[in-house]
């Protein structure tokens, strides 16, 4: 009798089984969306509505994925925007110099990559014309939670001369209470809010790419999405995109539900003091 065989059996089923374990939902192809924004901007709040309209799946637009930066433009004007980063500001500059602008502005849409717009009736028109044309390339994602993080693979398929590939971590159903500056008294609801922004990298020959994001303590479970992004390195053009959408199965930071009101916060002093409404 072969003692072995036993283990061998099991050694071999183990080699079978994928390497990990996807527990994420599918990706989706999307067209992409980028809003520049800020909470001290008085323009914005116009602005972020339409982004919540597309967010909600509106007719229309339902291979859209808008994504929102927020900046530390106006935060001098007597309201600190919460979720700003400098970081987004070198990508706000990069848009600007690539449609010849000698800076950016708040607010600030590109549809694919292409172009800057400040109203929305454009970008509406734009993105209806870009309705079912083909992507460049196509972009599948495959993400994974664990240990506070979410790994994301990212397959790019198609002509890969000056690509290079981009990924977001964005939240859904947000709301904030402002109550200093040019928006004082606004209760502003915000969706596709940019979370974390992980910088282009080179896909390997095979089109590969691999990102790992850390999800943050008040991202709320459910609300969380994925965005990957392939673009042309030089023009910034968007080339293709997936979305791993918001929504039950998608990770994030508190595994609690939001209450009905959402979440808001104000600004204190030096305190942001951040209300759960019922």
């Amino acid at each position: 009798m072969n003692r072995l065989f036993p283990f061998a059996l099991l050694l071999s089923s183990l080699l079978a089984l994928p390497s990990r374990a996807d527990d994420l939902p599918a990706s989706r192809q999307v067209r992409i969306v980028e809003l520049f924004a800020a909470q001290g901007c008085n323009l914005c709040p116009d602005a972020e509505a339409f982004v919540n309209r597309v967010a909600a799946g509106e007719p229309g637009f339902e291979d859209v994925a808008p994504l929102v930066y927020h900046l530390p433009i106006v935060d001098g004007l007597g309201w600190k925007d919460r979720f700003a980063s400098p970081e987004f500001s070198a990508l706000h500059a990069r848009y600007a110099e690539a449609a010849g602008l000698a800076e950016g502005y708040v607010p600030m849409f590109v549809v694919q990559g292409e172009g800057a717009v400040q109203l929305q009736g454009p970008v509406e028109s734009k993105l209806r014309k870009l309705k079912g044309t083909a992507a460049a390339v196509r972009v599948e994602v495959r993400g994974a939670s664990a240990r506070g993080a979410v790994s994301l693979d990212v397959t790019v398929r198609g002509e890969m001369k000056n690509v290079e590939v981009f990924a977001v971590a964005f939240e859904d159903g947000l709301s904030t209470q402002v109550t200093a500056g040019k928006n004082r008294g606004k209760t502003l609801p915000e969706s596709a809010v940019v979370r974390r922004y992980c910088p282009p990298v080179a896909p390997t020959a095979a089109g590969k790419a691999q990102f790992r994001i850390e999800t943050g303590k008040d991202w709320r479970a459910g609300r969380v999405g994925y965005v990957a992004v392939a673009r042309d390195r030089e023009t910034l053009k968007i080339l293709g995109a997936a979305r791993i959408p918001a929504g039950p199965g998608a990770a994030g930071g508190r595994a609690e539900a939001a209450p009905a009101g959402g979440e808001t916060v104000k600004r204190e002093g030096e305190w942001d003091v951040m209300t759960l409404e019922t």
